[in-house]
């Protein structure tokens, strides 16, 4: 049988360690917390980027981007992420997703997610694309020309 006394020090202990456990956050974490978009636990924070890559990649018959027949891509993929080396393995795993592979990048960009304004002649797309970014964190394609279109 339980002793009211012992059961009462485990509840006194259990009130103590809730308390601990459940404290406010320091002022800096629950200002970062509030912030719409975060990468990372408060403790290690890392802000995400726009990641703008231009590239070349082959297009299988059976890949949803290619809408006309065409054996490779000339495509711009926008996507978020805290550094290059995530955004390459993220932009990697996209094109795997629709049955495309690489052939040669261009040219990649970073920009803050916060400050983002392309000004580059496609910026319609890619504008729109960036604000799709910091709405939903997928990865957009836009201005593409495939090798039928450039023929």
């Amino acid at each position: 049988m339980i002793n009211e006394d012992d059961l009462e020090k485990v509840r006194e202990r259990s009130k103590i360690r809730a308390e601990e456990i459940f404290r406010p956050a320091p002022p800096e974490i629950e200002e970062e917390l509030k912030r719409e978009r975060t990468l990372g636990t408060p403790r290690n924070i890392e802000t995400p980027q726009i990641w703008i890559i231009d590239h070349k990649a082959t297009l299988n018959e059976f890949s949803p981007m290619n809408l006309d027949g065409s054996s490779w891509i000339l495509g711009v993929c926008v996507l978020s992420a805290a550094d290059k080396g995530n955004a390459l393995e993220k932009f990697h795993d996209f094109l795997k997703a629709e049955i495309m592979e690489l052939i040669e990048i261009y040219d990649v960009r970073k920009y803050s997610i916060n400050k983002f304004k392309d000004n580059s002649r496609r910026s319609a797309q890619i504008n729109n694309a960036a604000r799709m970014i910091r709405e939903d964190g997928r990865p957009c394609y836009v201005y593409a020309r495939t090798s039928e279109s450039m023929e």
